[in-house]
């Protein structure tokens, strides 16, 4: 291993000391990020999502580098301790005995904090009426996955039964796309289309929107926006440079919302058997994969709705 200028200095044992801390110190971190990595995106697929582990890796990185160098740094003093540990025997053993007891005890609460019981007294169950409302919501986002051509292999819609305090969402519904179909005009259509269904199919069932559709709104916009600006629908102004004009692309924004919301609500009305049927199933398993889900997607019939796109997905 190359030592530069303070790792010179240090003893052939603390050169030992600091190779094996390092070796071990960075791979474990790599080893961590990557499980953390897996998890993430097999919880929330989602570009995002991996940037959290990401960065908490390099974060680490960084923390164990100061402390290696802190140890070049001081290592005269660390010399001195060695000698200090050497002459005094009784101490250390005092010490370590103090340290491994304190080890074992974070070890068993650790033990009793991952337990089943921990895990219910530390999450809220959710009431069956908001789960099988969520499950409207989820399962009005998954119908318009049927008009994906193919359906997404790893499309799943889940539904939480317990929350937790960091816990944000009740239920998702998530799949990977093609990249390729991802600023296509009827892709981004779609993907509004999509993004209204959750909170239109909790009003076409209940006659309330519900609370759920802050998320939702926002990836409407974002594809609403890039959708407009590449010329389709109303005029949209790419650079607003006055009220008016900033305005006047709130307008158009708000009148192709109400538009698409009739849209959605014409299909999901048509459709209401099927979307609570489905809701039905994705509660009762908590997280339906694409097998679970596809005998009510080949059931859906678009053929009263043109205004909703239909896929072929390369």
């Amino acid at each position: 291993m190359w030592f530069g200028p303070g790792e010179e200095a240090l003893s052939q044992v603390m050169k030992i000391a600091y190779a094996v801390a390092a070796y071990i110190g960075y791979s474990a971190i790599f080893v961590q990020s990557v499980g953390s990595l897996i998890n993430e995106h097999s919880r929330h697929p989602h570009p995002k999502a991996i940037l959290i582990p990401i960065f908490t890796g390099i974060e680490r990185c960084l923390w164990l580098y100061v402390g290696l160098k802190l140890i070049c740094a001081f290592h005269a003093p660390l010399e001195d301790a060695k000698a200090w540990v050497k002459n005094n025997p009784e101490h250390v053993i005092a010490a370590a005995f103090g340290l491994l007891t304190l080890v074992f005890l974070d070890c068993v609460w650790r033990f009793v904090n991952r337990s089943p019981y921990a895990e219910v007294i530390g999450r809220e169950p959710i009431d069956r009426e908001s789960q099988d409302r969520s499950a409207i919501h989820e399962a009005g986002h998954a119908l318009f996955y049927a008009a994906l051509d193919p359906l997404p292999p790893n499309l799943r819609a889940c539904v939480a039964q317990t929350m937790g305090a960091d816990d944000t969402m009740a239920g998702f519904v998530a799949a990977d796309r093609k990249k390729s179909s991802n600023h296509t005009a009827n892709y981004l259509e779609w993907r509004m289309l999509m993004a209204l269904a959750g909170v239109e199919a909790e009003y076409v069932v209940y006659d309330d929107p519900g609370q759920g559709g802050a998320g939702d709104y926002e990836n409407w916009q974002e594809a609403a926006k890039t959708w407009l600006k590449k010329g389709h629908g109303e005029s949209y102004y790419l650079n607003p440079k006055s009220n008016a004009e900033a305005a006047s692309n709130r307008d158009v924004l708000t009148r192709l919302r109400f538009a698409q919301i009739a849209t959605v609500r014409a299909f999901l009305r048509d459709h209401e058997q099927l979307l609570q049927s489905m809701a039905d199933e994705i509660r009762k398993r908590e997280c339906s994969e694409l097998e679970a889900l596809r005998p009510y997607l080949v059931q859906v019939d678009f053929t009263s709705h043109a205004g909703i796109p239909q896929l072929k997905i390369a």
